[in-house]
Parts: structure tokens; sequence; C-alpha cells
């Protein structure tokens, strides 16, 4: 049986994601992080957090603001839980949201760069939306950094980096 849990531990949370998530960040404006559990095993982590874009919501619905929508930031799950267990937690991790929130509206994103199509937002019934335009991404010592990230890196600006980059 599956089991999700309120964490309150920010630390541990972020040090969780930073060592297993792909993305080794947390983003910013956390509202809810979950810990997924089968016999009281932590499993996994979803955090939900305020979208970093004020208006990803009003393309859609142009007449609501940001404050109906939370979105699906984070999810890590280890690799060898039995079928559908993704599915089934973050459809408790929504459950929860519907009984103890004001949000109305969950929005997602699937990263094509490492091989997300977006099937487990499928199999809850998703709402697909199309793709985002592409973005300038950049390798900065093994790691991928997108134009917005670039801000959090203290001393790198895109204009250095374009001029030591060749296309």
């Amino acid at each position: 049986m599956i089991t999700i849990k309120e964490l309150t531990d920010k630390q541990f949370v972020k040090n969780y994601i930073e060592k297993n998530h792909y993305s080794h960040k947390i983003p910013q404006a956390i509202k809810y992080r979950f810990g997924l559990y089968s016999k009281d095993i932590l499993n996994g982590v979803v955090i939900f957090s305020i979208p970093a874009n004020q208006y990803s919501i009003t393309s859609v619905f142009s007449e609501e603001t940001q404050k109906i929508v939370i979105e699906l930031s984070r999810v890590y799950t280890k690799d060898d839980l039995k079928k559908n267990y993704l599915s089934q937690a973050l459809s408790l991790c929504f459950k929860y949201l519907k009984n103890n929130s004001n949000y109305d509206i969950i929005l997602s994103y699937a990263d094509p760069n490492f091989n997300h199509n977006g099937c487990i937002y499928q199999a809850l019934n998703g709402l697909y939306l199309g793709q985002t335009n592409k973005e300038i991404r950049y390798i900065i010592n093994g790691q991928l950094i997108t134009r917005r990230g670039l801000g959090r890196k203290k001393g790198i600006s895109e204009k250095e980096i374009k001029l030591s980059v060749s296309y």
C-alpha cells in the first residue's frame, strides 16, 4: 500500500532531490513536499511549487490568475518500484491538494531533453497543451544550465558564455 506524508524537513528534501533527481536542484517557492512511502520505506519525493512564470496559466485560462495554479515541479522515485507506483502516488498527492488547498489546476512539464514524454500525466488524465518554445541551454563543467539558471551562477553571464561557445 502506498502512503504519502507531507515532509516538513526542508533540508532533508533539498538534499534528497539534489542527490537523486536528474536536475540536482530544487525549485524556488515550494508550497508542498511529499514523501512517497510503502511500509514506512521512503521511495520518492514529490514537490509542488508556485510556477516561475506568473503568466503560465493565462494562455489557457485568460481570465484566471496564478493563484489557482500550482506546479508539479519535481518528481523522483526509486527505479525498482512496482508498476503504476508513481501514478498511484501522484494521484494521492493530487487528492491531498484538492482537499487541503485552494488550487484548481496542477501544471507540469515533461522535458524531452531527458526523454520525458509526459506519459505519466496522460495516465492521470492530464491535458496535453503542446510544447513550450525551445530554449538555449548550456553545459558548464558537465552541468546542464538553462538561460534562467545562469542568473543563479555567480560570475557567469550569457554574453560571456556565447563568447566561449562555438556553434
